[in-house]
């Protein structure tokens, strides 16, 4: 009987993460689907096991999907694990698409990583080919 009341608090906490967590999960599910930039609540889950923020890689492939652009979930995880900036790779691969400037994201993840700015170098670029 003692037992029954010092596991029921547990599980109801465990209970209300559990809900918490698939409430935010099930939101950036259905943004993705609403977007067009489509990716899978499996997927979702595994990028939170992995420890990938899910929010900045739905963001970015929503930015990108808006832009025209099919950017890889895989690409956008691998960028985020490796400690890159994604939504600036992602600015600077969209400047770079609308300005018919030849940059793939495996590119602009390399020139991030190094520690350039990959973004203000698609614009200095663009601004050298107007002059």
């Amino acid at each position: 009987m003692n037992l029954i009341f010092f596991l029921a608090p547990i599980a109801l906490v465990v209970g209300m993460i559990g809900f918490v967590v698939s409430v935010n999960l099930f939101s950036l599910w259905l943004q993705c689907l609403l977007s067009g930039a489509h990716i899978d609540l499996a997927r979702l889950i595994v990028m939170r096991l992995k420890k990938v923020r899910p929010a900045t890689i739905v963001e970015a492939r929503i930015t990108a999907a808006k832009a025209g652009l099919n950017l890889s979930v895989d690409e956008l995880e691998a960028l985020y694990l490796a400690g890159g900036d994604v939504q600036r790779v992602v600015s600077a691969v969209i400047a770079a698409n609308k300005a018919e400037i030849p940059l793939s994201v495996e590119q602009a993840t390399a020139m991030d990583l190094a520690g350039e700015d990959v973004l203000e170098h698609i614009r200095l670029t663009i601004y050298k080919e107007k002059c």
